[in-house]
Formats: structure tokens, sequence, C-alpha cells
């Protein structure tokens, strides 16, 4: 497989943003590529953020650099859903995705990523090299997703990825939110099960969350800390968080002016999720921020009953 040359300009595949105009998080952004190369054989990686730091581009940027690489790593992006209820939904979703993902890698066909297919479609879709081992996970999928056993069920389904004969590549997952998995209905607890398959696994990881409930995750699962790599997420700097209001308020076509521009930085703490929240309703709603009076009372009226009020309700 062949890295495309530096006049190949990459396309977005799951980042909401251009390459080029992703801001901060450089050195971030190179250890997580890196990390399958670097760490060792099934080292894994823990991403603790503090509330509002924001991870979920900056892993979809990684998936996107490591897919046009083109290299025997397998990108593979797991956002564990706020709308899942149980464990079993959301394992099931992490299979269809790992599939889905691995296809598209397989095929060099990065539109499959976003694709809505059945696994017999998948199984049809997969290169002749991969037929017999998707085929066999297909068929164990259907036999234990109608036993009486969740969680045998759910740690079938999170331990696909180590299925992948060596010669088909090597898997390297990126699950993001690991927090959410605490309110999957009682139902086990999926994190700590995540971790557990993941650290067992002679393949690389790396999972995602706040600081407080990865790290209690990785404890219950009785992770060898010796074989984890941790990597904190603060917030943005000013000097970033300044250059992200500037691009969102371009990309959003909304008008501000320095002042408002610190301002938004000032009031959110450098949160990438609340200025681009923020930005985008303003041009939902075609109004500008180039004065005080505009961004207070846009953001009352989201505190209120927009985004904002609704990612507020969505923890409670």
């Amino acid at each position: 497989m062949k890295e495309k040359g530096p006049g190949t300009k990459a396309r977005r595949i799951l980042g909401r943003v251009a390459a080029n105009e992703f801001v901060g998080r450089a050195d971030e952004l190179q250890q997580i590529v890196s990390h399958p190369r670097n760490s060792g054989e099934g080292r894994g990686l823990l991403l603790l953020m503090a509330p509002s730091a924001g991870v979920s581009e900056l892993l979809r940027q990684s998936y996107d650099q490591l897919f046009h690489r083109r290299e025997d790593i397998v990108p593979i992006y797991f956002a564990l859903a706020r709308g899942e209820t149980t464990a079993v939904s959301a394992a099931i979703e992490f299979l269809n995705t790992f599939l889905l993902q691995y296809v598209a890698f397989r095929r060099n066909e990065p539109s499959l990523c976003e694709a809505s297919i059945t696994l017999k479609d998948l199984v049809q879709l997969a290169a002749p090299a991969d037929l017999e081992w998707i085929e066999r996970l297909v068929e164990g999928y259907n036999r234990e997703r109608f036993s009486n056993d969740d969680r045998a069920f759910v740690r079938f389904c999170l331990s696909a990825p180590q299925r992948v004969p060596k010669r088909d590549g090597c898997p390297y997952v990126m699950v993001d939110g690991a927090q959410l998995a605490d309110s999957l209905g009682g139902q086990g607890d999926l994190a700590a099960e995540m971790l557990r398959i993941f650290c067992r696994s002679n393949l690389p990881f790396a999972v995602a969350g706040l600081r407080r409930q990865v790290l209690d995750a990785a404890h219950r699962a009785s992770c060898n800390f010796e074989t984890i790599d941790i990597l904190r997420l603060g917030k943005l700097g000013d000097e970033d968080a300044r250059r992200l209001v500037e691009h969102v308020a371009i990309r959003q076509r909304v008008v501000i002016n320095d002042q408002t521009r610190d301002l938004l930085v000032q009031q959110f703490e450098c949160s990438p999720f609340f200025v681009t929240a923020l930005l985008q309703a303003a041009r939902e709603r075609t109004v500008t921020l180039d004065t005080y009076l505009d961004c207070e009372q846009l953001y009352v009226d989201e505190l209120m009953g927009g985004r904002i009020q609704r990612h507020f309700a969505s923890l409670l």
C-alpha cells in the first residue's frame, strides 16, 4: 500500500473539517496517528479529556490520516452514541461499524464509511482474501445474537477485530466517548468490558473520554497500566481558540470582530463544542455577532432552547 504523494490533496472521510482547517492539537494528532507504530504490539492509549475539551474531531482527523496512508494499519473509529440504550445495542453497532470501515479500507472506498448497508451486503463486498474470515464472523454473529447470554454476545462483538488474520492488516480501534457507556441501562459495564478485551488482544487501540470515567473503567477492567500510554487533553490555548473561532465563523459565514471573538473564547473557556454550536446557531438564525449584546442574546436563546440546552439536557 502506498501513501499519497505530497501533491495529492487527501479527501475528508470522517473529518468534519478539512485537515488544513483543523486548529490546534497538532502534537496530540501526531501521537494518536503514530501510536500503532511507535508503541509496540498490543499497547493501548487512553485519551483523558477535561470536560468540553473536545476529542471527536481529533479522532476523526486521525482516522482520515491513517486511511490515506494505505499501510497495514486499518483505522476503525467508533463513537458511542448518546441514543444507545443497552450494552447489546452498542455492541451490535460496534461490530457493524468495524466491518463497514474494514471493508471500506480494504477496498479503498472511503464513501463506504458513511453507507447504510447490511452485514449480508458487507460479505458480498468483502475482498476475496477476506471472505472466509468475514463469513465465519457473520455466521457466528447470527448464531450468538439469538442466544440467551447477553454478556457473551457483547464480548463476541467487541472481539471482532481480533479475528482479522495478520496478513490482512492490523485493526487500530479508536473509541470516542467511553464515559457514555455508564448510562446503558445498567446492562453490564461496557467501557470496562471494552478495555478488558482490547488490553488482552495483541492489537493497538485508543479509548477517549472524560478523565475520571475512563480511568475508573480501566481500573475496573484490571488493565496493566505498564502496557498503556496516557494522553491528557486539556482545553485549547487562547491563541488556538481564537483561531478556532475565526475558522468556524468563516465556514458558517457569520460576521464577528476581534472583540466578540475574544468574548466567545473566554465565555466558552476555549471549548470547540460550544463555540461551534453558537456559530452554527448564528448561521441558522442569520444573525451577526459583531457586538457583545448580539452574542449574549444568542447565547441566552441557545441556553434556553437550542443546541446548548439540548446538550445539557442529554447529560441529565
